[in-house]
């Protein structure tokens, strides 16, 4: 679960540095890229786990499961970033 939080962390930051928006779509959409462009066959799978995990948020009837959500622990660490300002 650490390394989900990495790399979803790694595409936000993507979007972050083109200045787009970071949503559910746009995170898909990079994770994809990612994927596409892991060289290695164990990057690739880590990738392809976290675009299984940010399904479950693409569509508003989803279950609430931020609780689950491997993000939960950034929000609670004292050196993460606060976008929300």
């Amino acid at each position: 679960m650490d390394n989900m939080e990495k790399i979803i962390g790694e595409a936000a930051y993507q979007l972050l540095i083109r200045n787009e928006k970071i949503t559910v779509a746009k995170l898909n959409q990079q994770l994809q890229l990612m994927a596409a462009d892991a060289v290695t066959s164990q990057r690739k799978s880590e990738m392809l786990a976290a675009l299984d995990w940010l399904q479950k948020y693409r569509h508003l009837s989803a279950v609430d499961e931020r609780v689950n959500s491997p993000l939960r622990s950034l929000i609670q660490k004292g050196d993460s970033i606060d976008l929300s300002k």
